[in-house]
């Protein structure tokens, strides 16, 4: 079973945190166009989040994809990198 977060912002950080807590079980994929995750914030920081994502063991983190297709709503498919 996997959750697909559309997004990397705060929100979408956030989000998965609570998915990882709460259900640890689940494998979750970030899709976020950006370079970085929460784009607006310090560049220590977004090391910082990256660092945390990029440790746990059922998240796959997907930077500079943009979704180009949602077959169903519960398959995304098509996502590319730019």
């Amino acid at each position: 079973q996997t959750i697909a977060i559309i997004g990397g912002g705060p929100v979408g950080v956030e989000l998965m945190a609570e998915i990882v807590q709460c259900f640890p079980h689940k494998n979750i994929t970030i899709i976020d166009a950006n370079q970085h995750l929460c784009q607006s914030f310090p560049s220590s920081t977004q090391q910082y989040l990256e660092s945390y994502v990029k440790a746990q063991p059922n998240v796959e983190l997907r930077l500079n994809s943009r979704i180009k297709q949602i077959i169903t709503p519960h398959h995304v498919d098509d996502v590319s990198s730019e």
